[in-house]
């Protein structure tokens, strides 16, 4: 598919949906998942070229693995909350290392669950699908955000409204 296209996609895929780019960016909440989870299937059906029938085995199998990776990332934030506690409480750097340690096996995780799901998805996709798949799961998150970020500067969308849960020292300036 062409890069214009694909960029034509998005934009659309975003109005269509209503979404805004804090609920894209960072930590977004339950209902950006879903939207974002929504666009990226029917894109991801439309780049594979898949038919009805074998359209149904792959989204059951594709939701599946989205929901455990959805749950996978709940526990890295709850990891990464915990290690920014002891950071800003201070604590001693045992602690802190078997916090880093169980924020990075967490992440580890995450890794191994992504690519178990890679390599399932093959078994309901012909060669050329399953080759398209893996660089439309690579490049989805990218394209995204870099769509936004073009939108953003063209001043069609309001600037991500992130959170702040973690305290942020102010640049300083040059």
């Amino acid at each position: 598919m062409k890069k214009s296209n694909r960029m034509i996609w998005l934009i659309i895929a975003f109005v269509f949906i209503g979404i805004n780019a804090g609920e894209a960016f960072a930590q977004p909440g339950p209902k950006a998942i879903k939207r974002i989870q929504q666009v990226k299937k029917m894109k991801l059906l439309d780049e594979l070229e898949i038919d009805d029938k074998q359209a149904d085995k792959f989204i059951i199998k594709y939701t599946a693995w989205d929901d455990k990776i959805i749950g996978m990332k709940d526990q890295i934030d709850i990891a990464r909350k915990e290690l920014d506690l002891s950071i800003q409480k201070k604590e001693d750097k045992n602690e802190l290392m078997k916090k880093s340690n169980k924020f990075l096996e967490t992440m580890t995780e995450m890794n191994k669950l992504i690519q178990e799901k890679n390599y399932d998805m093959r078994s309901v996709l012909t060669e050329e699908q399953y080759a398209k798949f893996l660089i439309f799961e690579d490049r989805f998150m990218h394209d995204l955000q870099k769509t936004m970020f073009r939108m953003m500067k063209k001043g069609d969308m309001p600037p991500p409204d992130f959170d702040d849960e973690m305290p942020r020292k102010p640049r300083k300036r040059k």
